[in-house]
């Protein structure tokens, strides 16, 4: 019989479910806490990323552009940067990038993305709507983290609705500034190459979740072998 208002009875739990109902607690509060923390963490760094090298990480997009927004007219490839689209589109897809902070070169570049279903005009869309709308990024001052952004269009990719139309988009401050629409392909506009994910190697789940997680381990085991005593 048990023994009403004993912790335990000849050295044994009075309520040998309390321990299991204790886990089972612990646990769903353990797992509510992982799944905050993990989304704190991804949330917080949901931002542009310089990753060194002339590299820059929009963690929002898994994307990574080059920092220098002209750099075919920098490195002497062009002497103004701007080139039709198949010039564009060829410059940037044959593009090897050294990057000096991992010792790698990255020749997976392209023109940036822009939806088919994006309406001409200000609708921001694509990949640098995103930058102009969500980071305020402009030409001139307003250019950190990135360098060189030319007042004039940058070319993107084509509109599958209307063959031979282009999308491009304006950080131009003064004239058309987030103005996207589409033009055909004899045009000299800018071009600005980015790549698909991130160069900098996965960011580790930090520790304190790790020990957490070994602990509710632990304590799952400790008690299930005390529920078989």
């Amino acid at each position: 019989m048990k023994e009403e208002g004993k912790m335990c009875v000849n050295g044994k739990p009075n309520n040998p479910g309390l321990d299991q109902q204790l886990i089972c607690s612990v646990g769903i509060i353990a797992a509510c806490v992982i799944v905050l923390t993990l989304g704190f963490v991804f949330n917080a760094n949901a931002a542009l990323i310089d990753r060194g090298g002339g590299l820059i990480y929009d963690s929002d997009l898994d994307i990574t552009w080059l920092k220098d927004a002209s750099y075919a007219k920098t490195t002497g490839y062009d002497d103004d940067g701007r080139m039709d689209w198949y010039q564009a589109n060829n410059w940037a897809q044959n593009l090897e990038y050294y990057d000096a902070v991992r010792d790698v070169t990255w020749d997976d570049w392209r023109l940036p993305y822009t939806p088919p279903d994006t309406t001409p005009g200000y609708s921001y869309a694509g990949e640098m709507g995103y930058l102009f709308s969500h980071y305020e990024i402009r030409s001139g001052l307003g250019s950190s983290p990135f360098i060189n952004i030319q007042e004039w269009y940058y070319w993107s990719t084509e509109d599958p609705y209307n063959p031979g139309y282009y999308w491009y988009f304006s950080f131009n401050p003064y004239y058309h500034h987030g103005y996207q629409g589409t033009n055909r392909w004899q045009d000299a506009f800018v071009l600005w190459a980015v790549r698909d994910g991130d160069v900098a190697a996965p960011v580790p789940v930090p520790g304190a979740i790790w020990l957490l997680g070994s602990g509710l381990i632990g304590l799952a085991a400790f008690g299930g072998r005390r529920g078989k005593s």
